[in-house]
């Protein structure tokens, strides 16, 4: 899933190139085709990239083994408050992810009907919010590079 998070990385400097050259409606057809590619990969990253609290490696089991019963049910709270966090963060980044391209489709929109005024001018408008949005992109990169199991 992280290998379509990064291809959909290029895609999203492929749609700044084209509304950077006018081309708003095949901006707009590569927002349409990223906003479900991103969405389906990022929801499978937060459902299985995270490693889940139980899978503990063999030196912390035996740390837990040595610990007595409500010293393990602590740190078994914690682990789990501590995956909690992190899969709400994750939650929250792909969000606003998508809430970003979603304002940049409905821009494109405006802009191809002429309700921005000039295309030059719903180009600019365009590329703030669409630089917004590759912001957001990029940080839920982050976050899902950094806690995310490898494998995925």
């Amino acid at each position: 899933a992280l290998q379509v998070l990064e291809a959909q990385r290029a895609a999203a400097d492929d749609i700044m190139n084209a509304i950077l050259q006018g081309r708003l409606e095949e901006g707009g057809i590569k927002v349409l085709n990223l906003i479900p590619r991103v969405s389906m990969a990022g929801r499978i990253v937060i459902r299985d990239g995270l490693s889940s609290p139980s899978s503990s490696s063999s030196s912390s089991t035996l740390a837990l083994a040595s610990m007595s019963s409500q010293d393990m049910e602590r740190t078994l709270q914690r682990e789990a408050s501590i995956h909690q966090l992190k899969e709400t963060q994750l939650e929250s980044a792909l969000s606003n992810v998508l809430n970003s391209f979603g304002e940049c489709d409905v821009m494109i929109g405006q802009g191809i009907r002429g309700e921005m005024g000039v295309v030059t001018f719903a180009q600019i408008y365009i590329l703030f919010e669409l630089q917004d949005a590759i912001r957001a992109y990029d940080d839920f990169l982050c976050i899902a590079r950094k806690h995310c199991v490898s494998s995925t």
